[in-house]
């Protein structure tokens, strides 16, 4: 093939991967709550409430579909203690698990976050409407997660996992920018006290000298 031949179709290829490169990155996932923050702190044994998974299209996506799991940075401090996706507006309502939001909280289904959950927590749109860039931001699911009673203090992060979204062509496609959500787990103030006068017993107490 001569050269010039070789170098128009290396310039097709690459126009493409940029093409699909470009596609693919301007598809986001984030998180939100009431307060328009993207954190929350929580005693040990408390829930994490009222915090949404959203996502946006920036550019041509017409996007049908969703399949994601939550991860978080620590096994065994959260369990999934419900999904919303039936009052909080989502055009995502159509759950990829037909039991719907009772069921991937469930005991069967590992709701616990281990580091991940064990259920598919995508869905699909109504009638198969796809969610464009003109939705703007976009809801996917309200969410709340119970805290164990034996967390240690500490600061943790909520994220999605194995995530993608598929467009009217049942063509899946990868999300480069996945939601984070950060949980403080702070002791009640009755327990902070009592750390703090067990600190100040020790410090107090000096070794006896012998004779």
């Amino acid at each position: 093939m001569p050269s010039r031949g070789r170098n128009l179709l290396a310039g097709v290829f690459c126009l493409a991967f940029l093409l699909t490169a470009r596609s693919e990155a301007s598809v986001i996932f984030s998180f939100t709550n009431p307060q328009h923050t993207s954190s929350f702190s929580v005693a040990p044994g408390g829930t994490v409430t009222d915090f949404t998974l959203d996502i946006q299209a920036t550019s041509t996506e017409q996007i049908d579909g969703l399949d994601y799991y939550l991860q978080a940075s620590t096994s065994s401090i959260f369990t999934l203690a419900s999904r919303n996706t039936t009052t909080d507006g989502t055009p995502f309502s159509t759950s990829n698990d037909p039991s719907g939001d009772s069921s991937v909280v469930s005991a069967g289904k590992l709701p616990g976050l281990n580091p991940v959950n064990g259920d598919n927590l995508g869905a699909t749109t109504t009638n198969l409407t796809p969610v464009t860039s003109s939705n703007g931001l976009t809801v996917v699911a309200d969410y709340t997660l119970s805290v164990s009673m034996t967390a240690p203090p500490g600061v943790y992060t909520i994220s999605t996992a194995n995530d993608d979204w598929v467009d009217p062509t049942l063509n899946p496609h990868a999300l480069t920018t996945q939601g984070v959500y950060t949980v403080t787990v702070t002791p009640e103030p009755a327990t902070a006290g009592l750390l703090a006068i067990g600190a100040m017993v020790g410090l107090t107490r000096r070794p006896r000298r012998r004779a």
